[in-house]
């Protein structure tokens, strides 16, 4: 009687243990993998460490680390100090590139004169509508330069984003100088964006320019390849 209560206690022990360890104790295995995740389902695993979960299962299936043999403890973890250094990383590149645009920004001014909106023209060769830009580009510094290149961020008047479109000219501006040019851009009728920025008038839209790189006539440039020459 005393073995057969103590078998008992032992195996009520092991139960508890066993529970005790949860589901994070579960060492995972491919080929059991749906029944794992009704044990996931199932278990009191917490709605975050559920969608690290899911992240390293996805990234797997699409040629990420393998994950046989690991725990789901340790997946999780694994998954978890992966996004906190991809998101350190996100944010060390956002503030590079804000310091990088701030040192760009005093450098060109491109500002837009005047803009105008042109229909579609299928007897003059013309099958889409476009728009037609006078742009100002003023050198701001002492020194020449052959090309350089960014974006414009185009908002409506309640500074609502319209679009992003980017630009380059590599056909150089004398220090202090400043030269017109006549850009051009033809518009897809069936995005929104296109749209509005045809129909919108040029006082009813703000183009703001951000320099992403300049290369100067001695050599040197700034924003290529992400460092300074």
């Amino acid at each position: 009687m005393m073995w057969k209560k103590l078998i008992i206690f032992v195996s009520i022990i092991s139960l508890l243990f066993v529970a005790g360890c949860g589901v994070k104790d579960t060492i995972y295995h491919s080929a059991e993998k749906e029944k794992i995740l009704q044990q996931v389902a199932k278990s009191d695993m917490s709605p975050e460490d559920r969608i690290l979960l899911s992240k390293a299962l996805l990234q797997e299936a699409f040629g990420g680390d393998k994950l046989e043999g690991k725990t789901i403890g340790a997946i999780v973890d694994e998954q978890k100090k992966l996004d906190l250094e991809k998101a350190k990383k996100e944010e060390e590149e956002k503030i590079a590139k804000a310091k990088l645009e701030k040192e760009l920004a005093g450098y060109i001014t491109v500002g837009v004169e005047s803009k105008e909106s042109h229909p579609k023209d299928i007897y003059s060769g013309i099958y889409s509508p476009y728009i037609t830009m006078k742009v100002l580009i003023v050198n701001n510094s002492q020194k020449d330069i052959q090309g350089f290149k960014g974006y414009f961020t185009i908002r409506d008047i309640f500074n609502e984003n319209i679009m992003k479109t980017n630009y380059s000219n590599d056909d150089g501006i004398k220090a202090t100088a400043n030269s017109t040019v006549y850009l051009s851009r033809d518009i897809n009728q069936f995005m929104t964006e296109d749209k509005k920025l045809y129909n919108t008038d040029l006082s009813k839209l703000k183009f703001e320019w951000t320099t992403t790189a300049i290369v100067f006539t001695d050599g040197s440039s700034i924003g290529v390849n992400n460092n300074k020459l």
